[in-house]
């Protein structure tokens, strides 16, 4: 009786044995999927975060690049009414310093130095050239009036 004890015992615990070896397989099966969904999880979470910090960078250097445009144009409006003054100055320290004559004789030049508008069509070419070469014989007379002086 003590035979068939054991043997009743060895199967017992043999049962038992794969009980808690099928317990333990499920469990790490369990443990497996709970550590597969978590990675998903983060990296799901990982992929929003950068797809979001990607749309954030991406629109910051819109931003940015608008605001940089906006200062180099507002530099450039600057910069050229800088030149415009000073263009301006210099232009009325010139005529200043000048004499009547050859302000005369800039401004004969000036005028002789216009070719007028850019014009399409044959009529309006025809009156510019005609005016233009009245022009320039005023011009001329002008310099020569200026001359004199």
């Amino acid at each position: 009786m003590a035979d068939t004890q054991l043997v009743s015992y060895n199967k017992e615990a043999a049962r038992l044995q794969a009980i808690a070896d099928e317990q333990a397989r499920a469990q790490k099966a369990l443990d497996d999927e709970k550590a597969k969904l978590l990675a998903d999880l983060k990296a799901e979470q990982e992929r929003k975060d950068r797809k979001l910090f990607e749309a954030k960078a991406k629109e910051e250097a819109r931003i940015q690049a608008e605001k940089d445009a906006k200062e180099a144009a507002e530099r450039k409006i600057r910069e050229a009414e800088e030149k415009t003054k000073k263009d301006a100055a210099k232009k009325a320290r010139v005529e200043a310093l000048m004499p009547d004559k050859e302000k005369l004789i800039a401004w004969a030049d000036s005028i002789t130095t216009d070719p007028g508008p850019d014009v399409k069509d044959p009529k309006a070419q025809k009156i510019v050239e005609t005016y233009v070469y009245k022009l320039f014989d005023l011009a001329y007379c002008l310099r020569l009036d200026a001359e004199e002086l």
